[in-house]
Order: C-alpha cells, then structure tokens, then sequence
C-alpha cells in the first residue's frame, strides 16, 4: 500500500509534483488537479516546464483522499499521477 501524506484538517498545504523524469526535455502545456469530493484544491499552477503545484485543504478526519495531476505535454504526452492524503488531527 503507498503510504499517504498526512495532513491536519485546519491545514492548507502546498504538494509539487516532478515531472521531470517523466517528461525529459519536453514541456508541460496544461495541467490540472482533482480531489476525492471533501478536500479542496485552493489553487494550482505550472512551475516551469517540469513542476506543477497544488494547494490542499480541508477534509474530515482519519479519511483518506486521493488528488491527481492530469498533465498534458507539447509534445502531445498525456500523464496522471495520483497521491494520497490522509487527514489526521495533529
């Protein structure tokens, strides 16, 4: 089982995502992020070529949520990559 992020309920938290070795030399062009419903994505961007950036809040204690990255490159290369954050009060 991956182990997932843990994060306080109050919280609201940034999480990168590296693309680099994914994507190698080519760009991401769009990139977007969805949450289990119950956790919010508060705001996303495309760092530069091979990062992307999601801020995370809220959630009901001890659930699990899962929060992908759809990316699509110039290069016409489509990948999602999934984390898991698990709300625990801390």
């Amino acid at each position: 089982m991956i182990t997932p992020y843990i994060q306080d309920p109050q919280d609201k938290f940034d999480y990168p995502f590296d693309w680099t070795t994914a994507i190698g030399d080519d760009t991401i062009q769009t990139s977007q992020f969805v949450a289990d419903s119950g956790f919010t994505v508060e705001s996303d961007e495309i760092l530069d070529e091979g990062h992307t950036l999601v801020w995370l809040s809220g959630g009901t204690v001890d659930k699990r949520y899962a929060v992908t990255n759809h990316i699509l490159t110039l290069g016409g290369r489509e990948y999602s990559w999934t984390i898991y954050v698990l709300v625990k009060e801390q």
